[in-house]
């Protein structure tokens, strides 16, 4: 079995190891100082996530844009207690607000066809991108054994 991290765990340990850039954020055990200073580094927004090893937060309610030091509190509190999925998250943490020109959404899911893992990329779609017109995805299987090249991606 493939090894599992959550968002949290990435952003905390993994993206600095390989110097990977990642949005500015802090963990529940952060101080009030700590939140009220980072809102205002933010522009006062910031989303509240689960960090939790399951998909569909967003659809859940469980990730949350928050403008103020006392609705992180209170949003970090409640998304802590959220089931998503049959599952309780370890934690939530507060990650700074980031607007995009342009997103592109992706979804890993089993094809029964290739019998094997499949990548859905679209510039459509969102939370449910695998669901979504197939004019307007591009799904790609991948392979268990090589994994996903820079070549695939260029397809």
């Amino acid at each position: 079995m493939a090894a599992q991290v959550t968002e949290l765990t990435f952003l905390n340990h993994l993206a600095p190891r390989f110097s990977i850039p990642v949005p500015e954020h802090l963990t529940d055990e952060a101080s009030g100082a700590e939140i009220r200073g980072a809102l205002a580094r933010w522009n006062s927004k910031a989303l509240v996530k689960p960090d939790i090893m399951t998909g569909k937060r967003g659809k859940a309610g469980a990730v949350r844009t928050v403008t103020d030091y006392a609705e992180a509190q209170r949003e970090m509190k409640q998304v802590q207690g959220k089931e998503i999925n049959g599952c309780l998250p370890r934690t939530a943490y507060l990650v700074q607000y980031i607007p995009s020109e342009m997103e592109i959404y992706t979804a890993i899911t089993y094809d029964s066809r290739s019998l094997s893992p499949a990548i859905t990329v679209s510039l459509a779609g969102g939370m449910d991108v695998e669901d979504i017109e197939d004019n307007q995805k591009i799904t790609s299987p991948v392979d268990v054994y090589t994994g996903m090249g820079a070549y695939h991606a260029g397809e």
